[in-house]
């Protein structure tokens, strides 16, 4: 089995540290998990864009295991239609 957690959030994370420590456990240890998070609203979303790992790995030797998405910038960049297709 295989598990995606998917957070939709209007905030910022007050555990950033701890939240790296376990994402980078799940990930080098390989386990079966993703995490989509979907930031709603117009807040500062730069921890979630940390931890979703494009630019830089969250933690030496762990792999992305999470995507981050401004659903704001979806609805922004899409056709009429076609916002939910281009969400997912």
């Amino acid at each position: 089995m295989y598990f995606v957690a998917m957070i939709v959030t209007d905030g910022e994370i007050h555990d950033m540290a701890e939240t790296i420590t376990e994402i980078a456990y799940l990930s080098k240890n390989n386990l079966p998990i993703s995490f989509v998070i979907i930031g709603v609203g117009n807040e500062d979303f730069s921890n979630m864009v940390r931890l979703d790992g494009d630019e830089l790995a969250i933690e030496a030797g762990a792999h992305d295991i999470v995507q981050f998405v401004k659903y704001e910038e979806v609805i922004k960049r899409s056709k009429p239609g076609e916002v939910e297709q281009n969400l997912a």
